[in-house]
């Protein structure tokens, strides 16, 4: 079983649960810089592939390839210690509190959540502790459903009944459950989805991202239109004092333009101008591992 195979193995993370859990932080993050770096170091693999390119382009198309190198070290360093800590902190909820800081803005989207007096889709950047700090927030008294990730890799399956168990309310992800939200939306619940995942396939709307067509979604531009409901962004980011603090972005009223195709794409791009903002602050944290621009697999030193 090749490398690729193994991370998208329900075994393996189940294991890696198991080891979190028995050893203390010292040595989980050394383990984990120790995984990360051997990950990254293997360039044939289509995910370090993808992290290299998604790297090339944040930083303009203009870095070296030993800058480059070391960027993709660090993002899967990054990625490694993120998922320590969150398997890590399975045996005791409270060690997710401990590290996250719950600012007033994120305190009032939870109080939104609760009273449902008027809808919001909640769009996060998925920086490396993303799962952790969805988590900490759900225990936290979040209220919001999800759609399921795309794909239906055991990986990928297993780390959505981690985020059910949290609390969080996830749906499949299917045109019928687009219009669930629509109508949960109306009703004053909160959506919470990702920007910045790529759809793996032709889009009608390539919106720009760092001066790029971006092969991503724009499902949450359509439903808060639909819902006539804001957006709100959030990425989380971890300082050098061990703590995890949110971005949270104002919120975003959708503009209407002469058509709905219009709309959609020139309101995907307002947000997405702000997550790249949000990754600038951290780029070695932003941990999409598929190909956001796939022509820069050909381009990228």
């Amino acid at each position: 079983m090749g490398l690729q195979k193994l991370m998208n193995s329900q075994r393996v993370g189940e294991a890696a649960l198991n080891f979190s859990r028995a050893i203390p932080p010292w040595l989980g993050y050394r383990v984990a810089d120790l995984l990360g770096g051997f990950i990254a170091s293997r360039k044939h693999l289509p995910m370090v592939r993808a992290v290299r390119a998604n790297q090339w382009v944040i930083n303009g198309g203009t870095i070296s390839g030993k800058q480059l190198d070391q960027a993709t070290k660090q993002v899967w360093q990054n990625i490694a210690r993120a998922f320590y800590f969150l398997f890590h902190a399975q045996k005791s909820p409270d060690i997710l509190q401990e590290i996250i800081v719950f600012d007033p803005l994120i305190e009032e989207l939870i109080r939104r959540s609760q009273e449902k007096k008027r809808g919001v889709v909640a769009v996060g950047v998925h920086m490396s502790y993303f799962d952790s700090v969805l988590q900490a927030t759900t225990r936290h008294g979040l209220r919001a459903v999800t759609l399921g990730l795309p794909g239906a890799t055991e990986a990928i399956n297993w780390q959505t009944d981690i985020r059910r168990q949290s609390g969080l309310e996830v749906l499949p992800a299917t045109t019928s459950n687009l219009r669930e939200i629509i109508r949960r939306l109306e009703a004053g619940e909160t959506f919470i989805t990702g920007a910045d995942y790529p759809t793996g396939k032709d889009n009608t709307h390539k919106p720009l991202w760092f001066g790029r067509p971006a092969q991503l979604p724009t499902h949450y531009v359509h439903v808060a239109l639909r819902a006539q409901v804001p957006v709100v962004l959030l990425a989380p980011i971890m300082r050098e004092n061990g703590r995890c603090q949110f971005l949270v972005s104002d919120y975003i009223e959708m503009r209407p333009g002469p058509n709905r195709e219009t709309e959609i794409l020139e309101n995907t791009e307002r947000i997405l101008e702000i997550c790249a903002g949000f990754i600038r602050q951290a780029p070695q944290q932003w941990s999409i591992l598929q190909p956001v621009w796939p022509e820069a697999l050909q381009q990228m030193m």
